[in-house]
């Protein structure tokens, strides 16, 4: 997770100390993974968060940035993460499969059928979470 921001936004990221309650998120990142398990990583980013980060992958104001422009950093953040998260847990050379990433204003239409952990993290001071559901943790 703290790779991502850092290679991406040169956001400083890390695990929050106690599991915080951000604030209320703008978007809602989803991306679902099929080999070599199956299972769905979202992300929750309160506005601000999303600015930061949007804002320093273009090196661009947010009100110069078209909603397309916004859009295609967060989805191509999702990809990150799932890439990374599936590299982590199954190992680096092992083959992966995606599903399109996708975003939402809240968790309401994403599934999650089986077990899930969420984790809390900040970025520079910024809340954040995510959550990792697989059909049956080992």
């Amino acid at each position: 997770m703290a790779d991502a921001f850092a290679e991406m936004a040169f956001l400083d990221a890390a695990p929050a100390g106690s599991a915080l309650e951000p604030p209320a998120t703008s978007h809602v990142i989803s991306v679902g993974f099929t080999h070599p398990l199956q299972g769905r990583i979202t992300l929750y980013l309160p506005l601000a968060c999303k600015r930061g980060f949007v804002q320093n992958v273009y090196g661009r104001r947010w009100e110069e940035l078209r909603a397309a422009e916004i859009d295609d950093c967060l989805l191509e953040l999702g990809n990150v993460l799932a890439g990374g998260f599936l590299a982590s847990y199954c190992g680096s050379g092992a083959p992966r499969s995606v599903t399109l990433p996708s975003l939402h204003f809240d968790d309401t239409e994403i599934p999650c059928e089986g077990e899930s952990v969420t984790e809390s993290f900040e970025a520079e001071g910024l809340p954040f979470r995510v959550t990792v559901c697989l059909p049956a943790l080992p």
